[in-house]
């Protein structure tokens, strides 16, 4: 099967990141390959990729690599990992946020551009209840507030306790 291992205990996902090979991760991933397996060493797949090697550790790192290229605003990462499959992905182990949320909050304007032009929702809420024109106006990022409005977010979403984006806004001393 796509996770039977040698004596060493590595996988076909070991070799291929070890070796670099980042559209065979992406192809083994696809079909199921698992990349918390531990070889006899104790490394997983990410550990055994070369330092310098970001498409092999991006595609190790799912999700998880578009939610940072978002927050720190790395476009050309950000387009590149970028599909209609993760668009909207979340951060699980945080507040529950999609990639937009976060390019609003750290204002990172043209990733928030090209996110939305693949179809990030607008609408979509974090574990407070939050959109992420929540984010863009409780920091004041008033460029970043507008193309979300124009891109369709209801100007009074409320999140959990009943703010909206004004109330974040005004809260912070942002209007």
């Amino acid at each position: 099967g796509v996770n039977a291992a040698d004596l060493w205990r590595f996988t076909p996902l070991h070799e291929a990141a070890a070796k670099g090979k980042a559209d065979i991760v992406r192809l083994l991933l696809k079909h199921g390959a698992d990349p918390t397996r531990r070889n006899r060493d104790g490394l997983t797949p990410l550990q055994l990729v070369r330092a310098g090697d970001s498409d092999t550790a991006d595609a190790l790192r799912g999700d998880a690599a578009l939610l940072d290229a978002a927050k720190r605003g790395d476009l050309a990462r950000a387009r590149k990992l970028i599909t209609p499959q993760n668009v909207n992905c979340r951060d699980t182990h945080g507040r529950n946020s999609t990639p937009l949320h976060l390019a609003a909050g750290y204002n990172n304007l043209e990733v928030a551009e090209a996110l939305l032009e693949a179809g990030a929702g607008v609408s979509a809420r974090d574990k407070g209840g939050l959109v992420p024109l929540h984010n863009a106006a409780s920091y004041g990022h008033v460029e970043l507030a507008a193309l979300l409005l124009r891109a369709g977010t209801p100007p009074n979403a409320a999140d959990r306790w009943g703010f909206t984006p004004l109330h974040e806004a005004a809260h912070k001393a942002r209007t």
